[in-house]
């Protein structure tokens, strides 16, 4: 066949001929831009939602108050965001538990005085929250838990009750957690008597348990005493209900402050929110799963005891870097919305002249940042990347 091919060329016997000349189509055909972009729109919108869809999943916790709002049927009574009361050593041993007393120490300081007003009046706008959340019957005895350990629950008792305690009102907190107390640790006193002990004896004076704070003058606690065999047995005997029954007849204190276990596994917080006029939820930020917190709310509604509403803890320090490339903590610029929501008008009127402060300090901040070199810019920028990234 090729050689007879060869023959017809050359002869010039083709047993075809030219229609019409070749021609170049200006477009090619391969590669289609325009469907290759379509496609990888398509694809990377398929594949940015599969990615979302999986953190959804994985990461279900509560990242902000209104993801709480929206998923909790609760009122929130307040807001508490990260306060740092420990010093630079300190900060490095993570298993420290903050006191009284760290509190206390930084109260002579200036720079701990913002820090500090927003403190008290975030706490005794839960305060004012609690007694207006149910007019027709008075709250005196509440009960204060959490779905998880490490919440931050028995640090807002304690704060709750401290911070009420300087207006003149009388307070009572009693560390009902008698398989992990920490009440004791946190007022920095001994555990020899307490809760535990007045349950076990034949003694009927609970007066003889309570204790005075020694700077805080209406402040008084019942620590847990000594940890018991069985908890639950305590909790829910005869003489547990009778104490409650004389505290809420008393006249002795304003306000009793129960600090509960948390109530994921555990029967200690369903048994006294039997007892008490009103239960709070305690849920922190990026910590506790919203399924087991919702679960743990429906068993709360089966007591028919009101649950008056959540206090939302931010129980991890908030890093911030600015121009400078130095780190500080912040306490209210990330939470100001948060904080300022649950607070009085009058108290955001007071703290709103702050903010000004903080444009003047942002100011000279971009001030230095533009007097360094470029490659200090450049590690800023980069270390601004990393702390994005980790949000």
């Amino acid at each position: 066949t090729k050689d007879e091919l060869e023959l017809n060329l050359t002869q010039g016997t083709l047993p075809w001929k030219i229609l019409k000349a070749p021609i170049i189509n200006p477009n090619p055909i391969k590669p289609e831009i325009q469907k290759n972009i379509i496609y990888i729109i398509l694809g990377t919108f398929t594949f940015a939602s599969l990615i979302t869809f999986l953190i959804e999943k994985l990461d279900n916790v509560f990242h902000n108050v209104m993801e709480i709002e929206k998923f909790i049927d609760l009122p929130i009574l307040g807001y508490v965001p990260f306060f740092n009361f420990k010093t630079n050593e300190d900060e490095n041993e993570s298993n420290q538990i903050i006191t009284i007393n760290d509190f206390s120490k930084k109260e002579n300081k200036i720079a701990f005085n913002e820090i500090k007003f927003v403190f008290e009046e975030t706490f005794r706008n839960i305060y004012t929250s609690i007694k207006f959340s149910n007019s027709d019957n008075e709250i005196k005895i509440i009960n204060i838990t959490s779905t998880i350990p490490e919440e931050g629950k028995s640090l807002c008792s304690l704060f709750l009750a401290m911070n009420i305690s300087q207006i003149s009102k009388k307070v009572l907190i009693i560390d009902t957690d008698l398989r992990k107390p920490s009440l004791h640790k946190r007022l920095e006193v001994d555990n020899v008597t307490g809760i535990s002990n007045y349950l076990v004896n034949n003694e009927s004076n609970w007066k003889n348990y309570v204790n005075n704070h020694p700077k805080y003058k209406n402040l008084s606690f019942i620590t847990a005493g000594k940890t018991p065999p069985n908890s639950i047995s305590l909790l829910e005997s005869k003489k547990m209900e009778n104490l409650i029954e004389e505290l809420r007849i008393s006249d002795e204190f304003d306000l009793i402050i129960l600090d509960c276990p948390p109530l994921l596994g555990l029967a200690d917080s369903f048994i006294i929110s039997n007892y008490v006029d009103a239960t709070i939820l305690t849920i922190s930020l990026n910590k506790v799963n919203k399924n087991l917190a919702k679960e743990c709310l429906k068993k709360l509604n089966l007591i028919k005891k009101p649950i008056i509403g959540t206090i939302v803890n931010s129980v991890y320090k908030q890093k911030n870097i600015n121009f400078t490339g130095g780190k500080y903590y912040s306490y209210g610029n990330k939470y100001n919305y948060y904080t300022y929501k649950y607070m009085p008008a009058e108290t955001q009127n007071r703290y709103s002249g702050e903010k000004n402060e903080f444009k003047k300090d942002t100011n000279k901040s971009f001030i230095l940042f533009s007097k360094k070199t470029l490659l200090e810019k450049t590690k800023i920028i980069i270390k601004i990347f990393k702390k994005w990234l980790d949000e």
